[in-house]
């Protein structure tokens, strides 16, 4: 701001150019947000061919831009003198409509990964943008309290790093190879179905993976001959889905004949007595 920044007129500057800076960065997200409403809400052809992840990481970009982009504006102007200005409130309503387009641009992201995963099923990364999405939601509830009630810098980080803190201890609390798992070979007829990928979940998912061995047989069956393995020791091909389930098998049970009691947890044993009781039942 320059001079702009001294002498008496200098809230209302700064007033000034929060609002020009606000304005423009909401007129820049009106654009991206009309063009989700028009090729994600409106248009959306699930039977074209398109590179998922792609779209998936387009829009995660732009939001995180946007956010970056904007959470700068809101800390610098909604600071000191200038929270209590009186004429301030066009400025607080370009921060309550880009809080709203961003939340709308939230709503966007989900729908692109919800595509996603109704494609090609579940996997690490595709949750770790629910929970991003969902922590975002978080911080732009806390700028609105933020600006609304006149808050600190510092309220921002508390609110945040405590919400932060609940995720992640609720996220500890689900077996999410399981899920994942679970909820794909659930779809395992409407979805492009990874199995090299679950066969790299951990060993709780061998019970799931062995009820659906009829399925993992027949694609394999239908895959190309002499492909060679990716992901597994056991000198067979990377789509010998079943040899390579049954290599699984015997380095689970390998390494738990090695174990004492003192390494006892309910998943492995779990896994454990379901292939004790697979062995003797056939």
């Amino acid at each position: 701001m320059g001079k702009l920044a001294t002498g008496m007129m200098a809230l209302k500057n700064e007033n000034t150019t929060g609002l020009i800076s606000l304005l423009s960065l909401n007129a820049l997200l009106l654009v991206v947000n009309i063009l989700d409403l028009n090729n994600i809400w409106l248009n959306y052809d699930p039977s074209k061919e398109q590179a998922m992840s792609q779209l998936v990481h387009e829009g995660t970009y732009v939001l995180i831009f946007s956010i970056v982009m904007a959470m700068m504006v809101v800390l610098f102007f909604f600071k000191g003198n200038l929270n209590f200005y009186n004429r301030n409130k066009w400025l607080k309503y370009g921060a309550y409509c880009w809080i709203i387009q961003n939340t709308f641009l939230v709503a966007s992201v989900f729908m692109r990964d919800l595509y996603y995963i109704q494609r090609h099923g579940l996997a690490y990364k595709r949750l770790g943008v629910l929970f991003f999405l969902l922590m975002v939601l978080i911080g732009l509830i806390s700028v609105a309290l933020k600006v609304k009630n006149r808050k600190t810098n510092y309220y921002l980080l508390r609110v945040n790093a405590t919400a932060a803190i609940i995720v992640l201890v609720m996220a500890s609390t689900v077996h999410w190879d399981e899920l994942i798992a679970g909820y794909n070979l659930s779809r395992k007829d409407k979805l492009d179905l990874d199995v090299p990928f679950l066969l790299t979940l951990s060993d709780k998912t061998i019970p799931l993976l062995e009820k659906n061995i009829a399925f993992l047989q027949q694609l394999e069956d239908k895959a190309p001959p002499k492909v060679e393995r990716d992901f597994y020791d056991a000198g067979s091909c990377n789509a010998c889905f079943v040899e390579q389930l049954k290599y699984k098998e015997k380095q689970f049970l390998k390494k738990q004949s090695a174990y004492s009691w003192l390494s006892w947890n309910y998943a492995d044993n779990y896994v454990k007595r379901y292939l004790t009781y697979l062995s003797t039942s056939h």
